[in-house]
C-alpha cells in the first residue's frame, strides 16, 4: 500500500481530474463496440469510481499545510 501527503488544493485538484476522467470514460463506454475494449473501459470506470469515493470520504488520506494527520 502506498500513501502520500496532499495539500487541500491537491486533494481538490485530484478529485476534479478524476471526475473529468470518469465522465470521459462513461462517454467512451457508450460508444465502444469492441467487447474486449469495453471490458477495459469498465475496469477503468470502476477504478475511477472507487478512487473518487475514497477521496471524497477522506479515507486513506492525510493532509498537510495546517491540517491534522490521521492517527
Amino acid at each position: 500500500m502506498t500513501s502520500m501527503l496532499l495539500t487541500i488544493h491537491e486533494h481538490e485538484f485530484l478529485i476534479e481530474m478524476l471526475e473529468r476522467m470518469h465522465k470521459s470514460l462513461m462517454e467512451e463506454l457508450v460508444h465502444t463496440e469492441d467487447a474486449e475494449y469495453r471490458d477495459y473501459v469498465k475496469e477503468r470506470v470502476q477504478m475511477a469510481t472507487a478512487l473518487l469515493q475514497r477521496l471524497k470520504t477522506g479515507s486513506s488520506l492525510a493532509f498537510v499545510a495546517g491540517q491534522e494527520l490521521p492517527a
